[in-house]
């Protein structure tokens, strides 16, 4: 550990007062009162080595300062722009966005019930038309085909069409 003169200084009088404190008997007021007059061999050992440890000040020698140039960038650094791929519906569809996209579809169009029909003419988790469900090769009503059933072809009307049709949907899950 290095110190400065007046960090050194400083360091030996707080470890002499502990030394002389944690040395010195428990005074009441009126014995100390009647001892702060005399010194004790320790605290006269301690203002010794505090006088030898005090250096003598020395003027600093002062100078005008010179001013100085403020040195010019050589290299003007430009921000760099990176593009992620762009993903294409197919990639989407193929599992570049997720498996479980299809569930959260499924969660914003029908509740996640897989099995609805309310007569509205949407059909299943994903709500297809019975029109979009034959377009992709689907058979009978798409409420009545299992989850994989609805998804496989979810992603087949997917490739054809996109995202958009799943409407809002979509656009809440930051498919458009």
């Amino acid at each position: 550990m290095s110190f400065l003169p007046k960090e050194r200084i400083a360091f030996y009088s707080i470890l002499l007062a502990t030394l002389f404190i944690v040395h010195s008997p428990i005074l009441t007021l009126s014995e100390y009162i009647s001892k702060r007059d005399t010194v004790s061999p320790i605290s006269k050992s301690a203002k010794t080595l505090v006088k030898a440890a005090t250096p003598t000040p020395t003027p600093e020698p002062t100078s005008t300062p010179t001013p100085t140039e403020k040195p010019v960038p050589t290299e003007i650094l430009t921000p760099t722009i990176v593009l992620s791929p762009t993903v294409t519906p197919i990639q989407q569809a193929i599992g570049g966005v997720g498996e479980d996209i299809w569930d959260k579809i499924a969660l914003c169009e029908s509740n996640g019930n897989w099995n609805i029909n309310t007569g509205n003419g949407y059909f299943g988790g994903l709500q297809f038309s019975q029109g979009a469900w034959d377009s992709t090769g689907g058979v009978g009503i798409p409420s009545e085909a299992s989850r994989e059933e609805q998804i496989t072809r979810g992603k087949i009307l997917q490739e054809k069409r996109g995202w958009g049709v799943w409407g809002d949907c979509a656009r809440r899950l930051g498919l458009n």
